[in-house]
């Protein structure tokens, strides 16, 4: 099989590279301007000016779609880029994997959900709150618009340390808790948080499937950003006095979804491995 992977020296990208099954042709796309470019087989794409890159692609089997414009703040200052990197880019790449006859898989995300109960599964209906959620929810209806070999799947908050220069929460989190700096962390957002290991393996069982349509792929523990960081901290053996209670509207001018916790109705069906919990995050840490 070739199979292509979007984004590939992202922070999810590179694990999904390093958790591949045996005996697949894998290659990918890295953003042009990325600090982490890959070792291994890529080139460039920057997702705002995909179309060139479809007229001289090779064809795939399996395209696996997880390159994005993820960060929050970013996307509420600069829309346009963020609905034509997440929508319209992904509608070109849906359009063209379904023209060649590819598997496409779309990597989505919890903050597709309004966030006032919490608790979601794949059939609920998607109400984001903010230009990212908005531009994932327009990618996944593109999606499902242009293709019929398809999966997306939403993914809670993924948990774990970055393989490449680019620095993440945990990596920021672990270097100021080793440093004794105060650490402020939401008491009012919710999760159910999975490792990038998890998350990667998930996806290509799934992505291997013959599933068809959304899945969720989360923990099986809700839990917010302080808690997680005290549960880490005595994992650790460190104390946890600079860890401090916040709330999400104290730093934000944007709205943020509060509880978009997910529930699973089909991942079970397809996945070898079991959801997992809190201890098997932690434990994955250094």
């Amino acid at each position: 099989m070739k199979i292509l992977i979007t984004g590939l020296s992202g922070y999810l990208g590179q694990y999904l590279f390093n958790y591949k099954p045996d005996n697949l042709q894998v290659t990918g796309t890295c953003h042009n301007n990325s600090e982490d470019q890959p070792s291994r087989d890529g080139f460039s794409l920057d997702l705002d000016s995909v179309e060139a890159f479809i007229r001289s692609a090779d064809r795939y089997d399996l395209v696996i779609h997880a390159a994005a414009m993820a960060n929050l703040a970013e996307c509420e200052r600069n829309a346009g880029l963020a609905y034509r990197v997440n929508s319209e880019a992904t509608e070109m790449l849906a359009r063209w994997s379904q023209a060649q006859g590819s598997r496409f898989v779309y990597l989505s995300t919890d903050i597709v959900f309004r966030g006032d109960r919490g608790n979601y599964t794949e059939e609920d209906q998607p109400d984001p709150v903010n230009v990212y959620g908005r531009s994932k929810r327009e990618g996944e209806r593109t999606v499902t618009h242009n293709h019929t070999n398809y999966v997306i799947c939403r993914l809670s908050l993924v948990l774990g340390k970055a393989m490449g220069i680019s620095k993440n929460f945990i990596d920021h989190f672990l270097h100021n808790l080793n440093e004794g700096n105060e650490i402020k962390l939401f008491v009012d957002e919710w999760r159910t948080p999975i490792t990038p290991r998890y998350a990667a393996q998930a996806i290509w069982e799934i992505a291997m499937s013959d599933y068809s349509g959304v899945v969720h792929l989360c923990g099986a523990e809700r839990i917010n950003r302080y808690q997680l960081g005290l549960k880490i901290a005595d994992r650790l053996n460190h104390p946890a006095d600079n860890i401090k209670k916040a709330f999400s509207g104290q730093f934000t001018a944007y709205p943020r979804p509060l509880d978009v916790s997910l529930n699973s109705l089909y991942a079970k069906d397809y996945l070898s491995q079991p959801q997992i919990g809190i201890v098997d995050i932690i434990k994955d840490l250094p």
